[in-house]
């Protein structure tokens, strides 16, 4: 009896832990097939025989993120590293570190003077550039501006988001693992071999230009000097920036991720235990919906634990040489790990070690739980495929394998650091220059005054609403405001876009503009967007229009029109993102409104909502017609999808 118990019992375990069964095959099928786990990167990378290359956007990678240079440069003056740690290696001062974007031929002496260019520069030509694209990579929208967010510790979704998208629901949870499994699948794509190999060489240029910044600052103090001076190794310093970088953004994402499974976890596992099926039998299909549940939400887990990370080894200054070749051998082929783990900067060795890890604990968790069970009254019971008591048991047992795998690997969790975002804006508390806030024109007068008093309050309201289980709130939040302008009173004609536009370029530049007010964009309260609030189509669909101050139709996006096409310089956001979302992100330099646009454009009512994760499409080009008729065409077709898609969104 007790054999057969446990016969029973392994049979179903081996299926919930992926083993090499008809039965375990069918369950990893199924669950690719929901598309809830980040399962490999391939679709994500443009090729010419990608079935949807003429359909989807596709993005010219940089690896690392543009802005990162930046931000190296703020580490040189501050000495701040993103941890928050100071550094306690040699910098330059500040009037040296400002040196590095000037060309060396104005600051270095012989022979470095003879360099026309910066330091800044020759640094940014090597992050991607036409003068050196080897390591530049077509990718998705979608994983392209995850991966931007996620290279500056933005996650996708806010707490007030995640609430108002209702992913804590069970019905959503298919929607919630979407979410998870973009942040990690980020992390597949900087550790694909291409990828991680162009990262890693990528970083090893800017050494190089670090050393040659390096060596002419040394070289100046030498000359200045009267025999002592103190040396400057830039590049360690690059190494250590990045090093500090790597470990707060793996950080931060992996414990998104796993707080995240946790939290929809729990509630999986107690319907588990509370639904009793009809008969004793095989499961039903409510056991196997939450079953196939709790097997994405463990997917997700696993691949977070072995694939959130950045190695560095090759990286200049690190003393590990690059492991991408080396050889898996039969020890790291078993599928079973007997032996505690620990970190290994070789991917596949890693994911290998703790998948096997992860097998063996779980058995070993299923055995000693149903050891116990059977040797509990009643004894002469044997429970049958579908008992309630049986399928929790497994699932404990996974969850608590699960994690000790997860602390063998990765060390026991890190405390929960502040955002970076949220630190730079911090730090500029007080500081009148700072552009943080909003002008606001109000463009609309066909409300009465008690409709327009009620927009307002409604919207102030939304907008104030951020920032839920973030320390350290109050000194961001007193910063965040929006500043009214009444266009009726400033000769603007209600939505006169062009007519704000030129008021604004001129009073942000008056003396009396408010203080930490962007200069480069600005919203506006149009009927659209009143009546958004007063006769919402559909519960909680509220936006404001974000206007790009800057925009110039003539001027192709700066560059980029086939990466945002049909981008006019405007778009409307949900009020919630425009301090935890827009805000970061602008703080951080990563994305801008052009590079938004393509979020919203194929979205109801084309409003930007946050990252969404799936495949962005492509408008039909207008590169074959000429530039009138191709706005006219892009009018014409913005307004087309905008009508099908809220008569689909909203039933009209």
């Amino acid at each position: 009896m007790a054999g057969r118990d446990m016969a029973d019992l392994a049979q179903r375990y081996l299926a919930f832990a992926e083993q090499e069964t008809p039965q375990s095959i069918t369950v990893i099928e199924a669950a690719l097939k929901r598309g809830n786990t980040p399962h490999g990167v391939e679709d994500h990378l443009l090729r010419r025989d990608h079935p949807d290359a003429k359909t989807r956007l596709w993005i010219v990678d940089r690896i690392m993120e543009p802005q990162t240079v930046p931000h190296f440069v703020q580490f040189l003056i501050s000495g701040r590293l993103p941890n928050g740690e100071q550094c306690a290696l040699p910098r330059p001062t500040e009037d040296e570190a400002f040196d590095i974007a000037q060309p060396f031929s104005a600051w270095a002496p012989a022979p470095y003077n003879d360099i026309r260019r910066s330091a800044m520069d020759t640094m940014m030509v090597r992050i991607g550039s036409f003068e050196d694209s080897a390591r530049l990579l077509s990718i998705s929208k979608e994983l392209h501006t995850m991966k931007s967010r996620i290279w500056e510790g933005i996650m996708p979704l806010s707490e007030r988001r995640w609430r108002d998208l209702k992913l804590d629901e069970p019905d959503n949870l298919d929607a919630a693992c979407q979410y998870m499994a973009a942040v990690t699948r980020v992390f597949h794509y900087l550790n694909y071999p291409k990828v991680k190999k162009a990262l890693r060489e990528t970083f090893n240029l800017i050494s190089d230009e670090a050393r040659t910044y390096g060596d002419a600052m040394n070289a100046r103090r030498a000359a200045r000097a009267d025999g002592s001076y103190e040396r400057l190794n830039v590049p360690a310093l690059w190494y250590e920036f990045i090093k500090a970088h790597y470990d707060l953004v793996t950080t931060t994402a992996h414990r998104w991720v796993v707080e995240h499974v946790d939290r929809l976890r729990e509630p999986v596992v107690q319907e588990l235990n509370d639904h009793q099926p009809e008969i004793p039998g095989p499961a039903d299909a409510r056991q196997w919906l939450l079953t196939n549940k709790l097997h994405d939400l463990l997917e997700n887990g696993a691949h977070a634990d072995f694939a959130i990370a950045l190695p560095m080894d090759g990286y200049k200054g690190s003393a590990l040489a690059a492991l991408d070749d080396v050889p898996l051998n039969a020890r790291d082929n078993q599928r079973y790990c007997e032996e505690a783990i620990t970190w290994n900067t070789h991917t596949s060795r890693r994911k290998l070690d703790y998948s096997g890890r992860l097998r063996y604990l779980s058995r070993q968790e299923a055995y000693e739980r149903g050891m116990a069970q059977l040797q509990s009254p009643p004894f002469s019971v044997s429970p049958a495929p579908n008992d309630p008591v049986s399928l929790v048991r497994i699932a404990r047992s996974m969850i608590t394998a699960q994690h000790r795998a997860r602390r063998e690997l990765r060390g026991e969790a890190k405390i929960s650091e502040m955002d970076l975002w949220f630190k730079q804006v911090l730090k500029e508390y007080g500081n009148p220059r700072f552009e943080w806030g909003y002008v606001i024109y109000q463009l609309s007068h066909e409300h009465s005054e008690e409709q327009w008093t009620s927009f307002k309050a409604k919207f102030e309201a939304d907008v104030a609403d951020w920032g839920h289980g973030m320390a350290e709130i109050d000194p961001v939040r007193s910063m965040c405001k929006v500043h009214w302008l009444d266009g009726g009173n400033l000769g603007i004609d209600d939505g006169d876009i062009e007519a704000a536009k030129r008021h604004f370029k001129t009073y942000v530049n008056s003396g009396n503009e408010p203080e930490q007010i962007r200069k480069n964009m600005f919203l506006i309260a149009d009927p659209s967007v009143v009546n958004s609030y007063l006769e919402p189509v559909t519960p909680k669909v509220h936006f404001v229009l974000l206007v790009d101050a800057k925009f110039k139709p003539d001027n192709d996006n700066l560059g980029r029109g086939s990466e945002s096409p049909g981008y006019t310089g405007t778009l409307r956001v949900l009020p919630s993102l425009l301090w935890d979302d827009i805000g970061a992100m602008l703080v951080m330099r990563n994305q801008t409104l052009v590079d938004l646009w393509p979020l919203a454009m194929t979205r109801p009512a084309l409003m930007y909502e946050g990252p969404v994760p799936l495949p962005v499409l492509l408008f039909p080009s207008l590169d074959s017609l000429g530039p009138g008729l191709a706005r006219v065409v892009s009018t014409v077709w913005i307004l087309v999808v905008s009508a099908v898609l809220e008569r689909e969104a909203f039933g009209k």
